[in-house]
């Protein structure tokens, strides 16, 4: 998401609230929620827990006081209820938008689809819920959920830049994901020729089953939506046309008149140094942690270094862009 924004942003304005203060936001939520139980356990302030996945929570409540915990749900709640709204406002577009609108009823009102709309994000919760009673693992969850959805980022993400992907690429990206994992699994446990293949894997990259799964399986279903597109025809060019004009992204949309901000090699650069900052974030908090003060200033100068840098590359593409629609 941060890449397609800095790929179509318009003004600096724009940039600030879509990308800069959102990323520094995630930035303060992340201090709050991990420094303090790292740090508990760094000084030897709480001990080990007997449920491996009830350690980091059961830390806030055995550290911090009491008046604290109120302020601990609040931050937990935060990402919880964005996460939940964004999940089931997807859903319920793709049952009532992208299958029932589409396949069923073509003539479907516009009151009528909000209203089934609402049913069917009432419906994702429900079922959602019910899994999260019953369920006995919240890894085994997390794990699942990775399983299933290996391979279906790459094809959701490069649809907003490259104008040859379409609604089979989607559908066949997310249907392979769901078919492959038990199918992977079935092989692993029945067939020996493939679970020798896969131990002898193990054995020489020193990785466990479920990584060696997770890199078979994003290939697997790469390939399969990627055979898909090219099998198919792609969406209509008036459609392709309207998108390209009406969403303005960045990318390739050569075929296209896109009256957004151009693909260049400035806003790569740019997105490179937000995604880099990203995985820094985590180097800066350990070193911070463990107590190693130099290392943790000089990355976090990095840190400043390349968001502001960063900033002044889509200020500098912006510029060039509006100075070539001004010729």
């Amino acid at each position: 998401m941060n890449g397609q924004k800095l790929m179509a942003t318009n003004t600096s304005k724009d940039l600030l609230k879509s990308v800069f203060i959102p990323s520094l936001s995630i930035v303060l939520f992340r201090v709050l929620l991990f420094t303090l139980p790292f740090m508990a356990v760094c000084y030897g302030y709480a001990s080990g827990s007997a449920d491996s996945e009830l350690a980091f929570t059961s830390l806030f409540v055995k550290v911090l006081p009491s008046w604290m915990l109120v302020f601990v749900v609040v931050v937990f709640m935060i990402p919880f209820l964005s996460f939940v709204q964004n999940t089931q406002n997807w859903g319920g577009s793709l049952l009532i938008e992208n299958f029932y609108k589409h396949t069923i009823n073509p003539n479907l009102s516009d009151a009528k689809a909000k209203k089934f709309g609402i049913i069917a994000m009432i419906y994702i919760i429900i079922v959602s819920g019910g899994i999260a009673i019953y369920a006995d693992s919240l890894v085994g969850i997390t794990k699942y959920l990775f399983a299933i959805t290996a391979g279906v980022g790459p094809v959701f993400m490069l649809r907003w830049y490259w104008w040859r992907i379409n609604a089979w690429s989607q559908l066949s990206a997310m249907l392979a994901a769901l078919i492959y994992p038990p199918v992977l699994d079935w092989f692993y446990d029945n067939n020996k020729v493939f679970h020798q293949f896969l131990v002898s894997l193990e054995q020489n990259f020193n990785m466990d089953y479920y990584p060696i799964k997770i890199i078979i399986l994003t290939i697997a279903v790469c390939i399969t939506w990627l055979v898909v597109t090219y099998c198919t025809a792609p969406t209509e060019a008036k459609v392709l046309q309207t998108f390209a004009t009406t969403i303005k992204p960045g990318g390739f949309w050569k075929p296209f008149n896109n009256s957004g901000k151009t693909f260049s090699k400035l806003r790569l650069l740019a997105w490179i140094l937000q995604t880099g900052n990203g995985f820094l974030l985590y180097f800066i908090f350990w070193n911070f942690l463990i107590g190693r003060y130099a290392l943790f200033t000089g990355l976090l100068v990095l840190f400043i270094l390349s968001f502001f840098i960063s900033y002044k590359l889509i200020q500098k593409a912006n510029a060039r862009y509006d100075l070539e629609l001004s010729k």
